[in-house]
């Protein structure tokens, strides 16, 4: 299991199973959501929303492996520069490596 922060429109959601589908503009990805620990959210259609969570893989007896985001935080970010918020995140990516190289010298 690995944390991610990601901002992705939602396409489909169904309360009663607790489930969102997100899809990234840019590349058209589709990622499931299990929403159980967030809801009664309000899933506005094609607003940008931000998911924070776990995303776990479950192999099923295909032998694919599926992925889907457990989702612990969620929040409606319409209005957001998308490519300044990345460009954040890179920076400060950036600049806890070389913290952490640092320390560890």
């Amino acid at each position: 299991m690995c944390m991610c922060v990601c901002c992705f429109s939602v396409i489909s959601h169904d309360i009663q199973k607790c489930w969102v589908v997100i899809t990234d503009c840019c590349s058209a990805v589709q990622l499931p959501v299990d929403t159980s620990l967030i809801e009664p959210f309000e899933a506005r259609m094609n607003s940008l929303h931000q998911f924070i969570g776990e995303v776990e893989s479950s192999d099923q007896n295909s032998g694919v492996s599926e992925r889907c985001l457990k989702a612990i935080s969620h929040r409606c970010v319409d209005g957001l520069d998308v490519p300044k918020y990345y460009d954040a995140l890179d920076a400060r990516r950036a600049y806890l490596q070389q913290r952490n190289n640092c320390a560890s010298k």
